[in-house]
């Protein structure tokens, strides 16, 4: 098996902080925030698959059908 390198890059970092925030805001759950926060950034590390094997997503709401052809 081979090991990659997983770089969250800035524009992924501020999108986990709005999702972050999100639920801070509208739950008003900030321990649940940050949890889910690190869990996305810890999620990227188990990721099976090379960032290489999949398109490039200009969109990130074609991101739907990206996923779903890989399932």
């Amino acid at each position: 098996m081979t090991d990659y390198e997983v770089v969250i890059t800035a524009i992924a970092q501020k999108e986990i902080l709005a999702i972050g925030q999100y639920i801070n805001d509208q739950f008003k759950r900030p321990d649940t925030a940050r949890k889910t926060m690190l869990n996305i950034a810890k999620g990227a590390n188990k990721l099976r698959f090379p960032a290489d094997s999949f398109p490039f997503v200009k969109n990130r709401f074609e991101l739907t059908d990206v996923v779903n052809n890989y399932q």
